[in-house]
């Protein structure tokens, strides 16, 4: 057996999600009564798009690599985006491309910085590269700590990771803060906007003026094809180069390029599922603060971060996977809450009764 990596003897490896059928079989459930509620991705099933895909499976070259460059995906963000095609990275989900960031900028033994909680991927890649990351707390209403991420990033700083809206908090960041990091750092700014259709508010536009800016975004959770893994990052010109430079050739399929162009060409039908997921992420959140008496954070994204209180979080979770309902943990990370991802009303109404019936119990 050959020796791991000297940087992966203490490495804490990213904490993958039980799968539905473990959770079944573990609380005595069928699968089809467990009902996800801490994968943040969108309840709707695209299935129009699905049924266009099987029309074309029969003539797709799946025999044949895909375009590396991707060309079609890319002119297709180019206009929902307003970027240039030569301004776009296209890889196998958001994480790829946070992924191929680590390895273009993060040189080893050198420091990356994050906000914290936030989403934990920002870490993974950056220690897998062999970078040290320190952990900055927020403030607490949860914003950036913008002073304090400057006054931390010294000559060895590579990257600075932000996500707006930040999992698991829901906030924003603010955009004069962003551009005050990228102005007043020699470090590469990744802004993580993987619920940017949830909000609409976007640090985008300071590419135009900050090469070291670096937004990144996703198919898998306004656009619902998670399970296709596509994503994308958009950046200056010059800076898609370098991150090009180790990009893997062939990592999304042709079958997932195919649906992310059809998802491209139906987004007036994605704005009706967000539009739908907000009204009820708010009327949730209205339930819990006015009728449980819980402290919900408000949210721009397509979960609710809450705050049991007096209720002890970590029971509330297990006895509300014994009933189904899987929603995140976060205990370890911000104090007594959990997380949970707002779904149809129908998925949301069982929930807020299954809630019902645990909080009565204490």
């Amino acid at each position: 057996m050959p020796p791991l990596r000297s940087v992966l003897s203490n490495f804490t490896p990213y904490s993958w999600e039980a799968s539905t059928a473990e959770i079944a079989a573990r609380y005595g459930l069928g699968e089809s009564q467990v009902i996800r509620m801490d994968l943040n991705t969108s309840p709707y099933r695209p299935t129009p798009w699905l049924n266009k895909l099987a029309k074309k499976l029969a003539k797709l070259d799946v025999n044949l690599y895909p375009d590396t460059s991707y060309r079609r995906l890319r002119e297709g963000l180019s206009s929902y985006t307003g970027f240039d095609a030569d301004q776009i990275v296209v890889g196998n989900g958001a994480d790829e491309c946070l992924m191929i960031t680590a390895q273009a900028f993060m040189e080893y033994g050198c420091q990356a910085l994050q906000s914290h909680p936030t989403y934990s991927y920002f870490r993974v890649c950056a220690e897998i590269m062999g970078g040290r990351v320190l952990k900055i707390p927020r403030k607490e209403d949860f914003r950036d700590d913008t002073d304090a991420i400057i006054s931390y990033a010294g000559k060895d700083t590579r990257i600075i990771f932000l996500c707006s809206p930040n999992n698991p908090t829901g906030n924003l960041a603010n955009p004069s803060d962003v551009e005050k990091i990228a102005k007043e750092t020699d470090a590469v700014v990744v802004v993580d906007e993987a619920y940017y259709e949830y909000c609409g508010k976007t640090v985008a536009d300071l590419i135009e003026n900050y090469s070291n800016i670096i937004v990144v975004r996703t198919f898998s959770k306004a656009f619902s094809l998670a399970g296709c893994r596509v994503g994308y990052a958009l950046a200056a010109e010059e800076t898609v180069k370098q991150l090009n430079m180790v990009r893997p050739p062939n990592s999304v399929s042709v079958i997932s390029l195919e649906l992310a162009q059809t998802a491209l060409r139906n987004v007036s039908i994605v704005r009706k599922w967000v539009k739908t997921v907000v009204e009820e992420r708010e009327r949730v959140k209205k339930v819990l603060t006015d009728k449980f008496g819980l402290k919900v954070y408000g949210s721009a994204g397509n979960f609710l971060l809450i705050n049991f209180c007096d209720y002890p979080a970590k029971a509330v979770h297990t006895a509300l996977m014994q009933k189904g309902f899987v929603t995140r943990d976060l205990t370890d990370v911000v104090d007594n809450c959990l997380r949970i991802t707002i779904l149809k009303r129908r998925e949301n109404n069982l929930f807020l009764s299954a809630l019902k019936e645990v909080l009565e119990r204490y």
